[in-house]
């Protein structure tokens, strides 16, 4: 029967989903779990087997090389730091960071972190030396220990200790108010956000008239598919970690697996895809209108015919937004599809109008990346290999394969820049398997080049860069943790280009969003064997 077929379906899919978290105590006293932080490079790219610096400076070079600037009189201004100020349950592996309003270099001086609990200097920080690192207008302090659990500190700086390429020196920092933090109060971290979920498969953070909202799907609860979908805004000032998110809206899906949001003209929209309602897969996937604050905040504005859809990826060429779905699984139980692209414009009489469509065999994800003004789009399928099209609206042959790679069962891909460099991440799913980096050149001989990977079957990569790094998180279904790895291309050591830098427990993480609220950035976790999904704080 056809249910029979879509549980065992899903039981494939879903390998290793009975990993446990360990308990702690959140704030609100009911049970979450802990993480475990490795950190194993600066900030500065350098990976080490500890804190401590390795590469010692030129003692006689504090680090202004740079030709200075013309004209250039006013002092560089601190723009913001992390942790901030007032900031309250830091980890005790925090590395701080200063964010000025321009490029910076080191001065001279001290920066000195104080035990305001105890009263005592925690450590010293000899601003001309290899305990600073700087990447244009971010500076990183590299401590030589960990903060104590349950403290208070503080962090002041010297004038002059920062300077900008002018030789502009920077005022300081001489009041202990101006930048303090507390760390958390035992080993196990609290989980920050939790938000009530069935079978989670995706969570998107993004942002509507400055305020931050959460997408949830709800997939299965075990006995139906045909459950509410949940929209949160993001409360980070509230008491409780079940206070963090408030619902604001709710809509009627089909064993939704995918929420895509992405705005036009200023309007959000948020699309999902409709996988399975306990008797077929052959449903419509819909588009809403998002407006909060509204009376009825989710307005149905279009929908589209899918067969199994399990991802939408929206993109904007030359003004005009297009959606691409990821035909997954028909009614008649077969994985070869057609994925399509249409071109998508909400007040249309025919808002979606197919431009594009490709033969797929088990399709999972689409991915948009821009190269030299071109577009490309990788597809994940977890029964073949996976493909890289160029796509030219409007061409006879608008989608034309470039590239080619065998994954092994891929379930999502994620696109990023390096140095101008692009590559995609593949999260392979199938027990055993790795998930691997690429780096991607559509007019090399060999357009799809390995170039890192990390043995550990994925779900979803999910990508950011803060203080020079660029961090990469995967949910995992193979662990009860999913891990942020430090990407270092350049390592001359292939197993170094990815280190692992913290790691959080998930319950069968699906997916893994990073976002950044009031400077602090965020990391939520769409559990699929938890009733509960998480967000955490993320303190690099």
């Amino acid at each position: 029967m056809i249910k029979t077929r879509s549980l065992a379906m899903l039981a494939s899919l879903f390998l290793m989903m009975t990993g446990t978290a360990s308990a702690a105590k959140l704030s609100d006293g009911s049970e979450g779990p802990f993480f475990i932080r490795k950190p194993l490079c600066m900030l500065d790219g350098a990976c080490v087997a500890n804190r401590s610096p390795t590469t010692p400076e030129d003692p006689d070079d504090p680090g202004d090389t740079d030709p200075p600037e013309e004209g250039d009189t006013a002092a560089p201004l601190l723009s913001s730091t992390t942790p901030p100020n007032d900031a309250a349950d830091v980890w005790t592996t925090a590395s701080p960071l200063m964010v000025f309003n321009e490029a910076v270099q080191k001065g001279t001086g001290n920066i000195v972190i104080q035990d305001i609990t105890n009263g005592v200097v925690f450590e010293t920080i000899d601003a001309s030396g290899p305990q600073v690192s700087i990447s244009e207008n971010q500076v990183s302090l590299l401590l030589s220990s960990d903060f104590s659990n349950n403290r208070s500190y503080a962090i002041t700086a010297d004038a002059g200790s920062i300077k900008d390429l002018a030789g502009n020196p920077f005022v300081g920092i001489s009041e202990t108010e101006t930048w303090n933090f507390t760390t958390q109060s035992t080993a196990t971290a609290e989980v920050f956000a939790s938000f009530p979920t069935s079978s989670a498969r995706d969570t998107e953070a993004f942002t509507t008239d400055g305020k931050t909202y959460i997408a949830a799907t709800n997939h299965y609860n075990g006995s139906t598919f045909n459950l509410n979908s949940k929209i949160y805004r993001f409360e980070p000032g509230n008491a409780t970690p079940t206070t963090r998110v408030i619902e604001v809206a709710s809509v009627a899906t089909n064993g939704v697996l995918d929420w895509e949001s992405f705005e036009v003209s200023g309007q959000t929209y948020l699309a999902f895809a409709n996988f399975y309602n306990n008797t077929t897969y052959n449903l419509q996937s819909k588009v809403y209108r998002f407006t909060p604050g509204d009376a009825t905040p989710l307005v149905e504005i279009a929908s589209v015919a899918t067969q199994g859809a399990a991802a939408w990826e929206a993109f904007t060429i030359d003004g005009q937004t297009y959606l691409a779905v990821a035909n997954y699984l028909a009614h008649t139980g077969t994985y070869n599809q057609t994925s399509r692209i249409y071109r998508f414009t909400p007040g249309d009489a025919t808002p979606f109008v197919e431009v594009a469509s490709v033969a797929t065999n088990g399709a999972n994800d689409w991915e948009a990346i821009e190269i030299n003004g071109r577009t490309y789009l990788a597809l994940a399928t977890l029964y073949s290999s996976s493909r890289v099209f160029s796509f030219t609206p409007g061409d006879t042959t608008p989608l034309i394969e470039v590239a080619t790679v065998a994954t092994n069962t891929a379930f999502k891909w994620t696109g990023f820049t390096k140095d101008n460099v692009t590559y995609l991440a593949v999260a392979n799913m199938a027990t055993g398997a790795s998930s691997r980096i690429y780096r991607f050149d559509p007019d090399d001989a060999t357009p799809m080049l390995e170039v890192a990977s990390v043995a550990s079957s994925g779900l979803n990569w999910d990508v950011f860069t803060m203080g020079g790094n660029t961090y990469l998180t995967l949910a995992t279904n193979a662990t009860s943790t999913s891990k942020v790895y430090i990407f270092d291309p350049t390592n001359t050591d292939p197993a170094l280009r990815l280190v692992e830098n913290a790691s959080f427990p998930t319950m069968t993480a699906m997916s893994a969003d990073i976002f950044t609220h009031d400077g602090q950035t965020y990391v939520s976790f769409a559990n699929y064997t938890s009733a509960n999904s998480w967000v955490y704080r993320f303190y690099p």
